[in-house]
């Protein structure tokens, strides 16, 4: 019996079905499979196209998705590592589109700051050893002196503002490379950034002679087992030594311009996909088509609105009228010539000719009279089509909001937050914000591990050195810091504070996940609050119990309480 997979079907089908690579094949099959081949030819030849069978057999022994048809463009094969496929013109062009987008289009800045605000509006260290006094001491060097100015460049600026700054890089330009200042600049004790273009090739000859064994990959060290060891920059950008002359080529620069950093010293803060990759590519290249679709409807429509509104009607012109205009050029040189005049050919005198009387069109005075119309007389042959001005589109709305909707779904925002509106019920929204906040600690969590955890044991290392901070009571302090960043704020605040009360009661939480590293500050400046509230005798809710009886007191007096001043 010949090789079936399901008995039912005939065994000349099943021929078809059949794959070289699963089992051999009889000689029944292998003549049944040359019979069809040779029908399958014979009818290609008379009626241009192949059987049914035939087409079948292609669909089962491949992907649809990588086939190549003409109602789909034709993918190219993958070059292999992503700096292949994102070339340095490409990886140029695309950070210039991006600032672009930030520059001149809303609804980019619109996503870009929302996501920026959510993932680091607010950033604070917490050190979580035994020692709490040295924690406070580590938590305030770190959250007052060194937050508040962290940038050398810029004087004042805090590091949750240049933490904002880093993910809009990070989405509009793939990456960004930070350097902590420890002594290679200016010994500073901050921070330097450089930018996507700063990220620079150096000459060949130089990087050999410096760099021995090693290479290079658009401003990345490499060594043998492409491990990332450093970083090229440059204060000159690539824009700036495009050669006018090939513009798809880009100059490398001397070693004497550029500057090297190792990854003890800087992080590269990159927007990755694969696990080899070594920049980051922007993630606002998919969104950009989106977002200059709904740019160009918009732009479409304002145009026809404002011609719409310009133009009120149009004068469809009779026989007569169509006639004059085809030989427009004609009537004119006509009509010039009799206003000239014409040469008699027997005196030679130019002979003026006599006007001709004008045909006064009917006038109605009651119409004419009226201040306030405009009033234009027809031949009786013209026609006057009033246009219905209903611009824009009734569907422009409709397909904006589409079309905004999958920019802010490629960046992890829902819908609510692509349109900055809430249009739909409590449970819907609390729907949105939930999804849209799992991506967002997703960046937080890339932003802590990759950046944060980082600059905290780079700064607080360099002031116990320089004596401005106790040895540490471990060496394990290291990989006991935490962080305080933005949260999803409640819908309900009602809801959400008797959800935390519970939470409290039940020991599923406890205070210093709900105030943060500073929650001993609170609890002492609420105790110290309480306390001289009884003594004033004021009646506030926490001094009742739960039938409106006054409370017994349990906490101490202000001058027990001590002048603790946060």
């Amino acid at each position: 019996m010949p090789y079936n997979k399901k008995p039912s079907r005939p065994a000349s089908r099943d021929a078809f079905r059949f794959r070289s690579d699963r089992a051999p094949k009889t000689a029944e099959v292998q003549a049944l499979a040359w019979g069809q081949r040779g029908l399958s030819a014979i009818v290609q030849k008379l009626f241009g196209r192949k059987p049914a069978g035939s087409r079948r057999i292609a669909v089962y022994d491949r992907y649809d998705a990588v086939k190549h048809s003409g109602n789909r463009p034709r993918r190219l094969m993958d070059r292999g590592s992503e700096e292949a496929e994102f070339r340095k013109y490409d990886r140029m062009y695309a950070i210039s589109l991006g600032r672009d987008m930030h520059r001149n289009q809303a609804r980019f800045v619109a996503l870009e700051r929302q996501i920026a605000r959510m993932t680091a509006g607010t950033v604070r260290c917490q050190v979580n050893t035994e020692d709490r006094a040295w924690n406070t001491a580590a938590e305030r060097h770190f959250n007052k002196i060194f937050a508040r100015d962290c940038l050398m460049t810029i004087p004042r600026t805090h590091l949750s503002e240049l933490c904002e700054q880093l993910i809009s890089s990070l989405i509009r330009e793939g990456d960004a490379l930070v350097v902590f200042d420890d002594g290679r600049v200016r010994g500073s004790g901050k921070l330097v950034v450089f930018e996507a273009d700063q990220l620079v090739t150096m000459a060949s000859e130089d990087f050999k002679r410096l760099y021995p064994g090693y290479t290079q990959e658009a401003g990345v060290i490499l060594d043998e087992y492409d491990c990332i060891i450093g970083y090229i920059t440059s204060a000159v950008r690539y824009t700036d030594e495009m050669e006018a002359h090939r513009p798809n080529t880009l100059s490398v620069l001397p070693a004497s311009e550029c500057v090297m950093y190792d990854t003890d010293q800087a992080v590269l803060l990159a927007a990755r996909y694969r696990p080899g990759q070594v920049r980051g590519v922007p993630e606002m290249l998919p969104v950009s088509i989106c977002l200059d679709d709904a740019d160009d409807m918009i732009k479409s429509e304002q145009i026809t609105a404002k011609r719409a509104a310009r133009c009120y009607a149009t004068v469809r012109l009779g026989d007569a009228s169509a006639s004059a205009m085809v030989d427009s050029e004609l009537m004119q040189a006509v009509e010039q010539q009799e206003a000239l005049g014409h040469v008699d050919p027997e005196t030679g005198e130019l002979v003026n000719p006599e006007p001709t009387p004008r045909q006064e069109r009917p006038h109605y005075e009651s119409i004419d009279n009226d201040d306030s119309a405009i009033v234009t007389y027809l031949d009786g042959h013209d026609q006057l089509d009033i246009h219905d001005p209903q611009r824009p589109n009734l569907h422009t709305d409709e397909f904006y909001r589409a079309r905004n909707a999958d920019a802010a779904a490629a960046l992890g925002l829902a819908r609510g937050y692509a349109e900055m509106a809430v249009t739909n019920s409590y449970t819907a929204h609390r729907g949105e914000s939930l999804l849209t906040w799992a991506a967002i600690h997703d960046r937080q969590k890339q932003l802590e591990r990759t950046l944060l955890d980082w600059l905290a044991v780079k700064v607080l290392d360099r002031a116990i050195q320089r004596g401005e901070l106790a040895p540490a009571p471990s060496p394990e302090w290291r990989h006991l810091i935490s962080w305080d960043l933005p949260t999803m704020p409640p819908i309900d605040e009602r809801t959400a504070v008797e959800a935390q009360a519970v939470s409290l009661k039940a020991g599923l939480s406890t205070y210093k996940d709900l105030l943060g590293s500073d929650w001993e500050e609170h609890m002492r400046e609420y105790s110290r609050e309480i306390a001289l509230a009884r003594e004033l005798g004021l009646p506030i809710s926490p001094l009742e119990t739960v039938s409106g009886a006054p409370a017994e007191a349990t906490n101490p007096s202000p001058s027990e309480a001590g002048d603790y001043n946060p």
